[in-house]
């Protein structure tokens, strides 16, 4: 009687494998989490500053002011008076922190805003436009600012 040897894994290999899995995986989500939460705040303020610059080039390329309206977790960009350029919602978990946001409430409606004129130059309001926004999320914080030529940069 002879035995053929068997090719395959037992059941205690395949446990062991999936055991080794398992801890790999537990070390790694909690970074994953972390890359997630950059990411989405490093999106945010991009996606930010760009409507910030595109708010600008619209206002040279058309000569008209237009607005950024902030609120905790969406900002507007319109034509004053008039046209919706842009709306757009933040995502879960970040905010605008409207107390370290140090643009005015110029039109005393509760909201921070800043506007362009069609120089491209920020519309000195009560006590004039220049400043900044502070977003926040679960990875941190970030500030956009606009200076007195209207350019518009993170610091």
């Amino acid at each position: 009687m002879s035995f053929k040897k068997e090719s395959g894994f037992t059941l205690i290999e395949l446990m062991m494998v999936i055991a080794i899995m398992v801890i790999l995986s537990a070390l790694a989500i909690p970074n994953m989490i972390g890359w997630r939460d950059a990411s989405k705040l490093r999106s945010t303020v991009n996606s930010l500053r760009g409507d910030l610059q595109m708010a600008r080039s619209w206002a040279i390329k058309q000569n008209v002011v237009v607005k950024t309206q902030f609120a905790a977790n969406s900002y507007v960009i319109a034509v004053e008076g008039g046209q919706v350029l842009k709306r757009r919602q933040l995502p879960a978990g970040v905010i605008i922190d409207l107390s370290d946001t140090t643009f005015n409430d110029d039109d005393l409606d509760g909201s921070p805003d800043t506007s362009f004129n069609g120089r491209g130059i920020p519309v000195p309001g009560v006590a004039g436009d220049l400043g900044n926004v502070v977003i926040e999320g679960r990875a941190g914080r970030r500030q956009i600012s606009i200076n007195t030529v209207g350019r518009v940069q993170m610091s």
